[in-house]
């Protein structure tokens, strides 16, 4: 990770660490005696003795109990929620723009989870679809500053990964389909070496539509874990 990555993770240095960790540990010291200290004098005031003396005194007990565990019920919901990283404004926005090509349930998608490579032809990829791929990765290209959370930052950099790696497929796999139209009217004409030539291009375009449906299925994988990842990361589409 670069140092804009490190910095745009939130994680502290070492520095930072050597630095505020006292720092808590004091603060957390000074709250725990305030909080005892303060206990204390609640239970030990004059009112709660009058109020103890004509009650009885299993009572007060549980009253006690119920506070301490009523204390500690919003001592832990508090860490807990601390710890549970709530999505920046900055990362709301990012996730919107890194979908505005390819949104969900929208026709690029649609087209990518409905179609079989295998029985794709040249004239079977859309125009508009490989260019809201390829300005895709020119928009997580472009970003001076990445996704807040390490984790939806990630997942959005395999997908431009899965897209780029789909859009070099196609290249390769329709480069290999046009060569092999050339190379059979070309045979056809000759009339020579039609076994061999013929068998070479069949090779190249086995291997070369394998790559094709391999990239795609990862493609389609890495925009669903992308949503997920963002779903439970707290971000969900916008409208």
């Amino acid at each position: 990770m670069n140092e804009t990555g490190k910095e745009n993770s939130g994680q502290p240095n070492g520095l930072e660490q050597a630095i505020t960790l006292p720092v808590k540990y004091v603060m957390s010291t000074i709250g725990a005696v305030v909080s005892i200290g303060g206990f204390i004098a609640l239970v030990t005031t004059k009112s709660v003795r009058i109020w103890v003396k004509s009650h009885p005194y299993p009572i007060y007990l549980a009253l006690i109990v119920a506070v301490l565990v009523m204390a500690g019920i919003l001592d832990y919901a508090y860490h807990l929620r601390k710890r549970i990283m709530l999505p920046s404004n900055h990362d709301k926005k990012l996730y919107r723009a890194a979908l505005e090509r390819i949104p969900l349930n929208g026709t690029v998608v649609g087209w990518l989870k409905r179609t079989q490579m295998t029985e794709a032809s040249i004239a079977d990829f859309p125009a508009d679809v490989l260019g809201a791929l390829d300005l895709t990765i020119k928009f997580g290209q472009s970003l001076p500053v990445g996704f807040d959370d390490p984790r939806i930052a990630a997942s959005f950099e395999a997908l431009t990964t899965a897209i780029a790696s789909f859009r070099q497929s196609v290249d390769s796999w329709t480069f290999v389909a046009h060569s092999r139209q050339f190379k059979g009217t070309a045979v056809s004409s000759s009339g020579t070496s039609q076994p061999l030539l013929a068998s070479r291009a069949a090779d190249a375009s086995t291997e070369e539509a394998t790559a094709l449906t391999r990239s795609h299925h990862d493609l389609v994988r890495a925009y669903d874990r992308f949503i997920r990842t963002a779903h439970t990361r707290g971000i969900d589409i916008d409208g």
